[in-house]
């Protein structure tokens, strides 16, 4: 079986496209799916279908923020079992906390890390593969996540949001729907929210329904396809061969994952990629890394990800990024003592 997601994930989208305006039967039949496929709360969608179903709306909608508004006409309780783990648990960062934990039932090609910091709570959102994340995909996660945490804990303030995209030329729907600070050309998309925010009660929780809905989810993800995710198992395999300084190839990663080649490739295959392409993204993933690190020069950083010179280097890098690895490592500098500053700027009103 090929990747797949929940069909609560597709219904979701479907149902805020609707709300928007959009013609449900069309985007189905674009995406080569039936409503029943759809509204079967146990059945998985392939990856292919899923992604084919945002690019109809996308391509029949004369909205260039569709992901936002998508995200913000979701009813609550589309997520069924996850957004119910939600309203049951004791505080809002308990609810982020098992959002994170249970996120691969909604797309096993994303992560949300959560990271507990004195000054707060960070959730950043990862691609799996470690690949660059589309700015509709962030725009719709991170709205999705903040209008499911206003409706069972009320209105809060967000401490910022951080978009890994250039700026919009108008940014003001997105302050008006996250009302937090914006950063955008961020390393990676995420929101932070203060300690108190996250201590926040709500107030119907049910702990004995909770516990129930956390059986469920538990079952849910044990039922995953057993290959389900291959792709970011490879792509994790293939960072520790390259940190250690070791030359990947598909017989080693094979062997490391207990497959033989040909099921590697034929698995791969069934989740639309190869090899090649998981071991491209690997290195673009560690390339990105070991230029935030201003120790390491660019020479040493090609020969590192296994490159055989630095041109070839900067020549697959342009190709992943449109920008030369130098260019890349001083904006991205910059960004971050942007980022910084703000951050200092933020606590220093806060504690005046």
């Amino acid at each position: 079986m090929a990747g797949t997601v929940l069909s609560v994930a597709t219904r979701a989208v479907l149902t805020a496209c609707e709300r928007l305006g959009l013609e449900a039967e069309a985007l189905l039949r674009a995406a080569a799916l039936t409503r029943e496929e759809v509204l079967d709360p146990d059945a998985r969608i392939p990856f292919a279908k899923a992604d084919a179903l945002w690019r109809a709306a996308a391509a029949r909608s004369s909205d260039p923020l569709l992901a936002l508004h998508a995200a913000e006409a979701l009813p609550f309780g589309a997520y069924k079992v996850i957004d119910y783990l939600g309203a049951h648990s004791a505080t809002l960062g308990d609810a982020l906390s098992r959002l994170a934990s249970y996120f691969d039932l909604i797309d096993a090609r994303g992560v949300l890390e959560l990271t507990h910091t004195s000054a707060g709570t960070l959730l950043t959102m990862r691609s799996a593969s470690g690949a660059p994340l589309p700015p509709p995909a962030q725009d719709f996660t991170l709205a999705a996540i903040v209008t499911r945490m206003r409706a069972i804990a009320g209105a809060f303030p967000l401490e910022s949001v951080e978009l890994a995209y250039e700026a919009p030329r108008d940014p003001s729907e997105h302050q008006r729907l996250f009302a937090a600070p914006l950063l955008f050309d961020a390393p990676n998309p995420r929101l932070r929210f203060s300690a108190s925010v996250c201590a926040t009660p709500i107030r119907a929780a049910d702990p004995a329904l909770l516990s129930i809905l956390e059986a469920h989810a538990t079952r849910l993800r044990e039922e995953l396809p057993k290959h389900h995710g291959l792709r970011e198992r490879v792509h994790a395999t293939l960072l520790e061969e390259l940190r250690a300084q070791r030359a990947p190839t598909i017989a080693s990663a094979a062997k490391r994952l207990a497959l033989a080649e040909r099921t590697l490739q034929r698995r791969l295959s069934e989740e639309g990629a190869t090899f090649a392409t998981v071991l491209d993204d690997a290195r673009h993933a560690l390339t990105r890394a070991y230029l935030r690190d201003a120790e390491l020069g660019l020479a040493e950083i090609a020969w590192l990800v296994g490159f055989a010179d630095q041109s070839t280097f900067t020549r697959a890098f342009k190709r992943w990024t449109g920008e030369a690895p130098g260019s890349w490592r001083a904006l991205s500098g910059r960004r971050e003592q942007a980022a910084s500053g703000a951050r200092r700027a933020r606590r220093s009103r806060s504690s005046s």
